[in-house]
């Protein structure tokens, strides 16, 4: 059975409705996204609260799945380094992804698609083209963060994506 969405329009099947309303949870899930940004930037404590849970969120996972954290910080090593554009030949991210970011910059950019820009970086996203988190060494994560397996990707596309090929 199909329903039509009072936000979006679109005729969808029930599934995709919680029982008893006439939005999708897909807007419903904008909608919840706004209103959480929304009160993120007039209530400073709310801000607090949320960013305190999320640490224990994260921690919680490091617990569980040892890799977790390890594969955050890869990421955040190597987003670091890509934003600031300016490692050194001898840091760890160098050696990480295996290439000089003179070299790397250079093979990046050739993957960039129409309307690309490191200047619009947040529109779209540096993907792991095999998911990071199929790594379940410390050496599989490394090797997965090689610049061969990096990809411009926009954040939509990405987010589609998730942690599949």
């Amino acid at each position: 059975m199909e329903k039509t969405c009072t936000k979006c329009n679109t005729s969808k099947p029930s599934s995709d409705y919680r029982e008893g309303r006439n939005t999708c949870k897909s807007c419903e899930n904008k909608i919840r996204y706004q209103q959480k940004k929304e009160r993120r930037s007039i209530d400073s404590e709310y801000d607090k609260k949320l960013k305190a849970y999320d640490v224990k969120r994260k921690r919680r996972n490091e617990k569980n799945n040892p890799m977790a954290g390890f594969i955050q910080k890869m990421r955040q090593s190597i987003r670091r380094s890509l934003k600031r554009k300016g490692y050194t030949k001898n840091s760890n991210t160098c050696k990480i992804l295996g290439i000089s970011w003179e070299e790397f910059k250079p093979y990046f950019e050739s993957l960039f698609q129409e309307g690309m820009t490191w200047d619009n970086y947040g529109e779209w996203e540096i993907d792991h083209i095999v998911p990071i988190s199929s790594g379940k060494t410390e050496e599989d994560v490394i090797k997965l963060c090689h610049y061969k397996n990096l990809q411009p990707l926009w954040k939509e596309d990405n987010r589609k994506k998730g942690n599949k090929l």
